[in-house]
């Protein structure tokens, strides 16, 4: 693994650590599913959710969409289908926002990065930003 993978993994462990007290104020207290096993694909979890969290350094509107790789839908279809409910969270330069994983509001793409001396273009489940709302509107 190169210096910039490693750098950007860190990144994204300490955000989760660092936002991990909010998610717990929404949801309830979460078990961080990166500490058993650090390639889960939902990082977050307890008996009612499944909660998968992405740091983007982007405004959000800056795209038409926000992704994710295509196993977190598979993963969060195995959570719904134990009865637990799933959201992605992405955290923009701008706010924290949701989207709960429902059929029919997601597509997929090629996509990925090349700037981390591989080609890690894989299918990447995309939402329209019409279906993501800010975190602070998310009632139960």
């Amino acid at each position: 693994m190169n210096n910039i993978k490693k750098q950007d993994l860190q990144y994204g462990f300490s955000n989760e650590a660092r936002v991990k007290p909010q998610l717990d104020n929404v949801f309830g207290e979460l078990i961080n599913n990166n500490i058993i096993n650090k390639y889960s694909k939902i990082d977050f979890q307890n008996d009612n959710f499944g909660v998968e969290y992405k740091r983007r350094r982007i405004n959000f509107g800056q795209y038409e969409t926000l992704f994710f790789e295509e196993g977190k839908i598979d993963e969060g279809w195995n959570y719904v289908n134990n009865g637990k409910r799933v959201f992605f969270i992405w955290e923009c330069n701008n706010g924290l926002y949701y989207w709960e994983l429902k059929e029919g509001e997601y597509f997929y793409e090629i996509g990925g990065r090349t700037d981390r001396g591989m080609d890690e273009r894989k299918r990447l489940a995309n939402i329209k930003l019409e279906h993501i709302k800010p975190l602070s509107e998310l009632i139960f």
